[in-house]
């Protein structure tokens, strides 16, 4: 029986994998579920024109992270 801290220990020469651009995994998510970057866009609430540099590996890879405006538009507490 596998001990539970075995299951989360890297090989020691780590692992066998390449380095994935995000652009690939994201192509090939829109693909797969057969959306366009202006679809996921609207799902995920991030601009589609952003999608759309990262698929086209124009433009560096930073996480999109559309709740951080909610936060700053929130309403401002009531005085009194």
């Amino acid at each position: 029986m596998t001990k539970t801290h075995e299951i989360f220990d890297a090989p020691p020469d780590g692992f066998a994998m390449a380095p994935v651009h995000p652009s690939e995994v994201l192509q090939e998510e829109i693909a797969a579920r057969g959306l366009t970057a202006h679809a996921l866009g609207l799902k995920l609430r991030a601009p589609a024109n952003r999608l759309t540099e990262i698929i086209a590996a124009s433009a560096a890879f930073l996480p999109i992270r559309p709740c951080a405006s909610a936060a700053t538009s929130a309403p401002a507490p009531r005085s009194g």
